[in-house]
């Protein structure tokens, strides 16, 4: 098949599918295999090595502003992997899936309003895009946290880089009633932006009711807070849960791989 007609392909199946910029149309119709390849470049370069280690997953027993849900304390060891700097924009979704699903659609912005299942299936698309190469993946609870502390060079905030949460999250006192531009604010310790705010974030791991509890394999943690959270539900250690099945305008992903 011709490079035309693939092109042509791409264009009837994006004509036919809600959800899909005019402006995205331009962008396939002039070079689609160039405006794709550069998505997927920026994407590869902006995976950030994070070098594994041990850490304090969660607060102590004793830390009286934590809920139950953070504690107790326990350490971890992560293995290294490789995180993405930002969260995944609709338009990177909208180039792997062809639909854009997102309730605020503007394409600098997080994808949001998107399940597990969506995001479990965005990513096969992707790695089927690139060929198995990176293996992209949602990162483990450990990973995230581990991520958002700051790795190796952690300064122990109480947020995602810092402890004035203004300076480095979208979050309910400046949101402009939607989440914003992905990389606005002040990145953490590993260069890592909106680990805390713009849009709650997927992991892979089952929720679990304390850290000495049973997993609960009907819902699936999620870490971060969003633009419509205020500072108690935004620290770095605070996790939430829901059902895989769940999508609401304040839920994305960001995406993690073991090489590069």
């Amino acid at each position: 098949m011709t490079k035309i007609k693939i092109a042509l392909i791409i264009l009837c199946v994006l004509a036919i599918v809600p959800g899909v910029s005019a402006q995205s149309l331009e962008m396939y119709e002039r070079d689609p295999y160039t405006y794709r390849q550069q998505l997927i470049d920026s994407l590869i370069q902006n995976m950030v090595k994070v070098d594994g280690g041990a850490f304090m997953l969660g607060v102590p027993i004793e830390d009286k502003e934590a809920f139950d849900w953070e504690k107790p304390a326990k350490e971890h060891i992560v293995n290294d992997f490789y995180i993405c700097r930002y969260e995944v924009t609709q338009a990177l979704w909208e180039m792997v899936v062809g639909v854009n699903p997102a309730c605020f659609k503007i394409a600098s912005h997080p994808i949001e309003s998107v399940s597990y299942y969506d995001c479990l299936f965005f990513i096969s698309c992707l790695n089927k895009l690139t060929h198995n190469k990176y293996n992209f993946r949602l990162p483990t609870e450990q990973e995230w946290e581990y991520a958002a502390r700051g790795g190796k060079f952690s300064q122990c905030y109480k947020f995602s880089g810092s402890d004035d949460l203004n300076e480095i999250a979208v979050y309910c006192k400046n949101a402009n009633g939607m989440p914003d531009e992905v990389g606005t604010k002040k990145p953490n310790e590993l260069g890592l932006y909106d680990m805390t705010g713009n849009v709650w974030e997927w992991t892979s791991s089952y929720w679990t009711s304390d850290y000495n509890s049973d997993e609960d394999r009907s819902s699936f943690v999620t870490r971060g807070g969003s633009w419509i959270n205020d500072e108690g539900t935004s620290r770095v250690t605070y996790r939430s849960y829901v059902i895989p099945q769940f999508k609401d305008y304040y839920l994305g992903l960001r995406l993690v791989c073991d090489n590069i």
